[in-house]
């Protein structure tokens, strides 16, 4: 009488087939991140082409309060518009660090994360 093998064997690797479905389910998750890819690299060239490295941008708050609840708190200018001249006795100035700049993919909203350090401006003698 012959004996046959156990169904309870342990299988040392994996077959062929099995390897086939992983690398479809690869092909498949790849597929759907390409246009993504492709995607954020066009609006990096535009945030690029937007923005110019030498120029100084300036954080312009909105006057309307609607546009400020909407979430529209402030727009990016190369010109300081409405400050003026500092008021008389105001000897402070900010340094202001960039920490982060956030593109939305979905709007032309720019979040920019930045640390302000106040420092006191030598009065002129």
């Amino acid at each position: 009488m012959k004996q046959t093998a156990s169904r309870n064997t342990i299988r040392d690797a994996f077959s062929f087939l099995e390897l086939q479905v992983a690398l479809v389910l690869l092909g498949i998750a790849l597929a759907g991140l390409v246009p993504l890819v492709v995607m954020q690299s066009k609006q990096l060239k535009k945030l690029e082409a937007r923005l110019d490295h030498t120029a100084t941008y300036y954080l312009v708050p909105s006057t309307s309060t609607w546009a400020r609840k909407l979430g529209a708190p402030a727009a990016i200018e190369t010109e300081a518009s409405g400050g003026g001249a500092p008021p008389p006795g105001a000897e402070e100035a900010y340094e202001v660090a960039i920490l982060s700049l956030n593109k939305s993919l979905t709007s032309e909203t720019v979040e920019a994360r930045v640390l302000l350090t106040l420092t006191e401006v030598p009065e002129e003698e």
